[in-house]
């Protein structure tokens, strides 16, 4: 498997910056998201224990079948852990809190935000787009780099 990413990233093969975007943004979007209806007082903690589960298969499952997978995974997963994870508590947190303030209401629109809000999720959510851009034009030359420790050399 490392051996035939190792050929692709060789042969010039990359994902799409979108496909990216959307992996940075997905968890912490959603959860900003459900800050805006009292469903998100349930909703948000259980995204939180769905992406603490997917996150802890994901590494243990990459750890136990690549060969040097502790190190794969740590750069497939842990340096965007790195950044996106705290962005996630960070926007989970005031979501939460906003949800169960308006939970007599079902939806309450994006006008009753404060500017400290949207300054604090604009800067949360601008953190994530980073990472993503980084990622991007980052993670394959560290993975052709490494790829003959993780044994596809």
């Amino acid at each position: 498997w490392m051996a035939g990413y190792a050929l692709g990233l060789s042969a010039g093969a990359r994902v799409s910056f979108w496909e990216v975007l959307w992996d940075a943004l997905r968890w912490p979007l959603f959860v900003w998201l459900m800050g805006f209806t009292a469903l998100g007082s349930w909703l948000v903690p259980a995204m939180f224990a769905l992406r603490g589960f997917f996150f802890c298969f994901c590494v243990a499952g990459l750890t136990g079948c690549a060969q040097g997978g502790i190190l794969l995974a740590f750069l497939l997963f842990g340096l965007g852990a790195l950044i996106l994870l705290p962005v996630f508590f960070l926007l989970g947190v005031r979501s939460w809190t906003r949800a169960v303030a308006h939970r007599g209401r079902l939806w309450y629109g994006p006008g009753e935000l404060g500017l400290g809000d949207w300054l604090k999720s604009g800067a949360a959510l601008g953190c994530a787009v980073c990472w993503a851009g980084a990622e991007y034009w980052l993670l394959p030359l560290l993975l052709k780099g490494l790829a003959p420790l993780l044994g596809a050399g």
